[in-house]
């Protein structure tokens, strides 16, 4: 039920005990008055449930460093949120800025499983919980995540947030949650080994196509990812323990070609960092991890929980 549709019916339900409450009273005069007050007090409660109901932000948002100047705030998006602790960082002392574009992640392949089916499965959902841009972006930077995820069987998907634009960010800026929905996947369809990347972008310095879509980008480095993991250009030594890894764009500078290639030469990553899911230690579910990349660029927290149905 919407806003205003519950205003109108708490209306109505106010009206009809004051009319009951008349009908009762014997007394004309004391009738007006009880329909007086009783439209009076009515309109004062839907009025006030529709404001409380509209006031509540949905949205995951940037906390900018303190030291800068605050920017004017962004239009309030209310799409609906994937997370249990939007609220826990609207009390902090920082500067909350609202991003105006959606923050829907975009898929690519069937790694991904976002849908639930009659059967029980395990599905395994990386939550990335905050960016820390460490790393020089220049005065603003365009700033838009992709995630990569492969297995040792080359099966590989991603998705890239914000889903509708760039959000404009500075050094020492933290986003939180630049992705309203979990990287997921079903543990029954997996190896043992998951490998991720994670590549911030700054998309000032990346070279627009008019005819190459983030989809397209997206789709053709997932499967290159895929490929460098099955043949083994990227690995760790040591498999049995989920840990961060260093990644290089350079791996898949040679699996993609034509103008993805291109884009992929010219843009300009913030930072990178990849990580990587061992069935052996339980995906190292349930545990905040907290990591600097290689390069320094940004500092990436996440966690990683298991449900029976994709989120």
């Amino acid at each position: 039920m919407g806003n205003f549709s519950q205003s109108v019916f708490y209306f109505f339900v106010g009206e009809l005990v004051a009319l009951l409450f008349a009908i009762i009273v014997k007394n004309e005069k004391t009738r007006v008055w009880i329909l007086v007050f009783g439209t009076l007090f009515s309109g004062i409660l839907a009025f006030s449930l529709q404001g409380v109901a509209s006031a509540t932000p949905t949205t995951p948002f940037l906390h900018e460093n303190p030291s800068a100047t605050p920017r004017p705030m962004f239009t309030l998006v209310t799409t609906p949120t994937a997370t249990n602790t939007r609220l826990d960082y609207i009390l902090t002392p920082m500067t909350s800025v609202m991003p105006e574009p959606s923050t829907t992640p975009m898929e690519a392949s069937q790694f991904l499983t976002q849908t639930a089916d009659s059967n029980k499965r395990t599905i395994i959902n990386l939550y990335i919980q905050q960016i820390n841009f460490l790393g020089n972006v220049g005065d603003t930077g365009d700033f838009r995540l992709i995630v990569l995820v492969a297995d040792t069987t080359g099966t590989s998907g991603g998705m890239f947030c914000p889903g509708d634009g760039p959000l404009k960010v500075r050094k020492g800026d933290v986003v939180i949650s630049p992705c309203l929905f979990p990287l997921s996947f079903d543990e029954a369809k997996v190896s043992d080994s998951v490998y991720l990347t994670v590549m911030a972008i700054d998309e000032t310095g990346s070279p627009p196509f008019a005819d190459l879509s983030y989809e397209t980008i997206l789709s053709n480095l997932a499967s290159a990812f895929g490929n460098a993991v099955l043949t083994g250009t990227v690995k760790i030594e040591a498999i049995g323990e989920s840990k961060p890894y260093n990644f290089s764009i350079d791996a898949l500078m040679n699996l993609v070609t034509g103008k993805v290639r291109t884009w992929l030469e010219k843009a300009e990553f913030v930072g990178v960092q990849g990580i990587y899911l061992s069935r052996q230690d339980q995906w190292s579910m349930d545990k905040s991890n907290t990591i600097t990349s290689a390069d320094a660029g940004i500092q990436i927290t996440y966690r990683v929980v298991s449900s029976t149905s994709a989120p």
